[in-house]
């Protein structure tokens, strides 16, 4: 696992180890885990307090486009064999 940004309220996005399919990254607050699509920012999977959800969209949405293509790299990186 690899922590890729620290968030504000103590979250982070993370990647792990042999990711499967679909691209995404992982935010956790605490306890609570969700997954993200990189493509779209669609939560794919998991749950956040709405806060928590809003401050991962916000860094997401902020992102500039060669940052997005930075998260499919690094997803790549970590999910090959």
């Amino acid at each position: 696992m690899a922590v890729y940004a620290r968030l504000a309220r103590g979250g982070r996005i993370v990647f792990r180890t042999g990711d499967h399919p679909p691209p995404h990254f992982h935010a956790e607050f605490g306890g609570d885990v969700a997954v993200f699509a990189i493509r779209t920012g669609e939560l794919l999977r998991g749950r956040l307090a709405p806060q928590d959800e809003r401050v991962v969209r916000d860094w997401y949405d902020g992102a500039p486009e060669a940052a997005v293509d930075r998260l499919f790299e690094v997803w790549y990186d970590f999910s090959s064999p």
